[in-house]
């Protein structure tokens, strides 16, 4: 099955009653709360305090606003990764608040395999950069090579294919002119 995201819940309940009377359950009433559940992240208890605390960390405004919107409550665990690595909390592109910590959350916490998983579904920096993120490719694979056993070949064919992965999505494809005598031509 698949939908919206913003729907995911309800059609995961219409699945699990579903299932339920197939397997003639007794009982098939919805007992789960996941609809009374926070998401993860979710349960923060109060933004401003949350944006404060991540400025004392990061002392970038734009990448702490970024960090408590987009992780809610989780922010503090991207940020625990600069321990390791204190340049993740360099930004992947100089106008844009989306850092290396991030590439390395995704990959670990959020399934993140390919650097279209971060530059377009998780930080969204290809639709905010002219080059649909292509400057910052090279960085993201850096970062997610090691996580992921990439050798410099795969590396290097993991941006390869993030390339073409973005020219499909954001080419939009020249209609041919067809000569008049052009099979398919109409006038």
């Amino acid at each position: 099955t698949g939908g919206k995201l913003t729907t995911y819940r309800a059609m995961a309940a219409e699945v699990v009653a579903a299932a339920a009377r197939s397997l003639a359950q007794a009982d098939t009433r919805h007992s789960g709360r996941s609809d009374r559940l926070p998401l993860p992240g979710g349960d923060i208890a109060s933004y401003e305090s949350a944006l404060r605390a991540a400025l004392d960390r990061v002392h970038d405004r734009d990448v702490a606003e970024r960090l408590v919107q987009a992780y809610g409550s989780r922010w503090p665990d991207v940020l625990a990764l600069l321990a390791e690595h204190p340049s993740l909390g360099r930004r992947l592109v100089d106008s844009l608040p989306y850092i290396g910590a991030e590439v390395l959350y995704a990959v670990r916490r959020e399934m993140a395999v390919t650097i279209g998983d971060i530059l377009i579904r998780r930080t969204h920096l290809a639709f905010e950069t002219r080059d649909n993120g292509m400057v910052a490719a090279s960085r993201v694979a850096e970062l997610m090579a090691p996580e992921l056993a990439w050798d410099s070949q795969t590396r290097d064919a993991r941006i390869e294919e993030y390339r073409a992965e973005s020219v499909r999505m954001f080419t939009v494809d020249a209609v041919e002119r067809l000569e008049p005598d052009a099979p398919g031509h109409q006038t």
